[in-house]
C-alpha cells in the first residue's frame, strides 16, 4: 500500500504533541467535570479521540494500492507507419537472406508495433495513391495483420509521397486542434514522382496540427534532401539506411525520439471507509463527552 500525500500524517505527529504539552500543562486543562470522570471512561474517550483522528488523516494521506498488470492510458499516443509500396520496394535485397527492403520494413515495423503495446497505431501503404489500411488501433495481432498484407503496387506503381502524408496528418489529426502525441514514420526508397501537393503544403498542415514527420529513406536512390526538409521542418530527424542493419539501428533509436503513450498503473483507494469511521468516531466522543450536558440544557 502507498501514500499519495504522506505528508499529511504530520497532523497527527501535531496533534500528539499538542495533547502531550497540555497534559503537563495542568492549569491549561484544569476542569472539575473531567476530573470527576471515571478512569476507564476517560480511557475510552482517549482512545475514540486519536482512533478517530488517526483515521481522518489516513484517509487524507489519500491510501491506495496499485496493480501494474491493469494500466490505465494516460496520455494516448497517436503514430502512424506510412510505409512505400511502390515497385522499386521489390529490388535490391537488403539483407544476407535476399529479403527485398518490403520484407525487411514489414519484420523491423512488427517489432516497433510489439514494443509499443500501448500507441495507437496507423497503417497507410503508398504508391501512387495512398491507402489507409485500419483506424487507429492498439490491437496488436490485428496490426501485424494489417502489416502482414502489405504487398508490393498494392497502390500503384509509382511514388507520391506528399500525397500520402497529407491524407495521413488529416487521418491523425481530423479536426483543427493541434495535439502533442501524433507522430509519422515515413519510409520510402525514392523520390515523389505522382503527388499534387508539394513539401511545403505538408510540412504547413503537419505544424498546423502540431505533428511530427520522422522520415526513413532506404538505400542511396532516397530523396534525403526532401525527406530531411520535411522531418527538420516539424521538429522531427531524417535518416537514411543502406542495408537492414542501418535500418534495424534506426528503427531502435527511433523508439526513444517518437513520443509514446504515458501509462499509469490502476490504483484502487482505500479512503472513504477510514474518513467515514473516523468521522463516526468523532460524533461518538462528542456525544459521551458533550451529549449529556447539551441534551439536557434547557431552554
Amino acid at each position: 500500500m502507498s501514500f499519495a500525500y504522506p505528508y499529511a500524517f504530520v497532523v497527527f505527529l501535531v496533534f500528539v504533541c499538542a495533547h502531550i504539552f497540555l497534559r503537563k500543562s495542568p492549569a491549561l486543562v484544569a476542569n472539575a467535570r473531567m476530573m470527576s470522570t471515571s478512569y476507564g471512561l476517560l480511557k475510552l474517550r482517549e482512545i475514540l479521540k486519536f482512533s478517530s483522528i488517526f483515521l481522518i488523516v489516513f484517509a487524507l494521506a489519500a491510501p491506495h494500492k496499485e496493480f501494474e498488470k491493469f494500466p490505465i492510458i494516460k496520455i494516448q499516443s497517436k503514430i502512424a507507419l506510412v510505409i512505400d509500396v511502390s515497385y522499386s520496394m521489390d529490388s535490391t535485397p537488403l539483407d544476407l537472406y535476399g529479403k527485398t527492403r518490403l520484407e525487411v520494413l514489414k519484420d523491423l515495423s512488427k517489432e516497433f508495433i510489439a514494443k509499443n503495446p500501448y500507441d495507437s497505431m496507423l497503417v497507410v501503404a503508398f504508391g501512387e495513391n495512398s491507402l489507409i489500411l485500419n483506424a487507429l488501433n492498439t490491437d496488436k495481432q490485428y496490426l501485424d495483420f494489417i502489416i502482414d498484407s502489405l504487398h508490393i503496387g498494392m497502390a500503384g506503381g509509382k511514388t507520391a509521397i506528399n500525397d500520402a502524408l497529407m491524407r495521413t496528418i488529416s487521418t491523425l489529426v481530423p479536426d483543427s486542434k493541434p495535439t502533442d502525441s501524433a507522430s509519422i514514420l515515413l519510409l520510402t526508397d525514392g523520390f515523389d514522382t505522382d503527388s499534387v501537393a508539394n513539401s511545403g503544403e505538408v510540412v504547413a498542415l503537419a505544424q498546423q496540427k502540431n505533428v511530427k514527420i520522422y522520415s526513413v529513406g532506404i538505400g542511396e536512390g532516397a530523396d534525403y534532401q526532401s525527406l530531411e526538409f520535411i522531418a527538420k521542418s516539424t521538429l522531427a530527424r531524417a535518416f537514411l539506411a543502406k542495408d537492414s542493419r542501418e535500418l534495424a539501428t534506426i528503427y531502435d533509436e527511433l523508439n526513444t525520439l517518437i513520443p509514446h503513450s504515458v501509462i499509469e498503473p490502476y490504483r484502487h483507494w482505500f479512503v472513504a471507509l477510514p474518513l467515514g469511521l473516523g468521522i463516526l468516531g468523532l460524533v461518538v466522543f462528542w456525544i459521551i463527552f458533550f451529549g449529556r450536558d447539551f441534551f439536557s440544557t434547557k431552554h
